[in-house]
C-alpha cells in the first residue's frame, strides 16, 4: 500500500524541473486544485516564480511542499525545494506536458500518460 501510495505521489510529481514563468503564460499564476475519487493535489502558483501545494490520499496528507517553477516548450517545469513530509527531496525536477490553458482551468498530461484537468481555486 505504501509503495502504490509513493508511486502515485511520484506520478504527481513527476508529471512536471525550475524557475519562473515565460512572458505571455500568466493565466498559470493562482490557486489549482485536481482531485479524483481518492486524492486531491493542489498548486499555488506564484509570480516570483515560486510554488506551494499539496497532496492528500484518503483524507490523509501525503505531501506538502514548495519549489520554482516556469512554463517552456509546452511544458509546466517544476523544481522542489522543500516537501515537510519528506517523501519529495529537494532538488527534485519534475514536468507536465501543459495541453491547454484557459483563466479557469488548466490541463496537464503527466508522465505516467494521465491526463489531470485543474481548476482554479476561487480567490486563487
Amino acid at each position: 500500500m505504501l509503495t502504490k501510495t509513493f508511486l502515485l505521489l511520484a506520478a504527481f510529481c513527476v508529471a512536471s524541473c525550475a524557475t519562473v514563468g515565460e512572458k505571455g503564460e500568466p493565466t498559470l499564476v493562482g490557486r489549482w486544485r485536481w482531485t479524483d475519487s481518492r486524492h486531491t493535489a493542489e498548486y499555488a502558483f506564484l509570480r516570483d516564480g515560486t510554488f506551494t501545494g499539496f497532496v492528500t490520499g484518503d483524507g490523509a496528507l501525503l505531501s506538502k511542499f514548495a519549489g520554482k517553477w516556469l512554463v517552456r516548450e509546452g511544458a509546466i517545469l517544476y523544481e522542489y525545494t522543500s516537501d515537510k513530509t519528506g517523501r519529495i527531496q529537494a532538488g527534485t525536477r519534475d514536468r507536465n506536458k501543459l495541453l491547454a490553458a484557459a483563466h479557469d482551468h488548466f490541463v496537464i498530461e503527466a508522465a505516467d500518460g494521465s491526463v489531470r484537468k485543474y481548476v482554479r481555486v476561487n480567490g486563487g
